[in-house]
């Protein structure tokens, strides 16, 4: 009985072998306490994860932390590769909804028909209904055809979660070795304004400026993707 519901609870091919620790104090009156808890994994194919949190049912807050170091992704990915590391702190409450997340990655590679990634760092903030992605950097392998270099992408932005397709704003520069471009987005009312002053390489560059209503791409069909990569072995296994 016990495994058939561990076998419901956990993703088949998720790898949670390894030392748990989880424990929870409270205090207070019965109605309205006070607890707090101190969790942390440490996966036996490395790495470390800890969890903490303070909740009061008087104030209706509750606040913590998150941390990951070194943890393989294909811990919690089945077929992925590559380690991560983050920091998240959180707090909830009667009229507050903050996040922040910093988020550090390597030889990162979630599926067959996504890239490697040699390096990703990311830093998201979410308050209220605003999430805001203060930073986003990312490198990749060479692009065929583009010279030498690795492929590298930087961008910002933010959204509004309650109308995502309504409101957000997004501002990104490619470059993969001789090639860069350069673009500014932003979504209105379901009306996206594409502005790129400049793509190509040195004496070959074109600017690009449109709208497109989102609601005309359901007459566009789906293109298949042309080909198909593998991820890496998995070194942590």
């Amino acid at each position: 009985m016990r495994s058939s519901l561990a076998r419901r609870r956990v993703p088949r091919g998720v790898d949670l072998a390894g030392r748990f620790r989880f424990d929870v104090r409270a205090a207070g009156p019965l109605r309205t306490p006070r607890a707090e808890v101190d969790a942390s994994f440490d996966p036996a194919r490395g790495g470390s994860l800890s969890f903490r949190a303070a909740a009061d049912a008087a104030r209706r807050t509750v606040e913590g932390s998150v941390s990951l170091s070194g943890l393989p992704v294909g811990t919690v990915r089945p077929g992925a590769t590559g380690f991560a590391s983050a920091d998240a702190t959180f707090a909830f409450g009667r009229k507050q909804r903050e996040v922040r997340v910093a988020l550090d990655a390597t030889g990162l590679c979630l599926g067959e028909e996504l890239p490697l990634l040699e390096t990703l760092h990311t830093t998201l903030e979410v308050e209220g209904t605003e999430l805001r992605i203060v930073d986003l950097a990312a490198t990749s392998g060479e692009v065929a055809r583009s010279g030498p270099g690795l492929a590298r992408l930087e961008a910002s932005g933010r959204l509004s979660l309650a109308g995502p397709f309504r409101d957000a704003d997004l501002d990104a520069v490619l470059s993969s070795g001789e090639l860069s471009a350069e673009a500014h987005v932003v979504l209105r009312d379901g009306v996206l304004a594409l502005d790129i002053p400049h793509a190509g390489r040195p004496g070959l560059e074109a600017a690009l400026a449109a709208r497109l209503p989102l609601g005309a791409l359901r007459d566009v069909p789906a293109v298949a993707p042309t080909s198909r990569g593998t991820c890496p072995r998995d070194r942590s296994s």
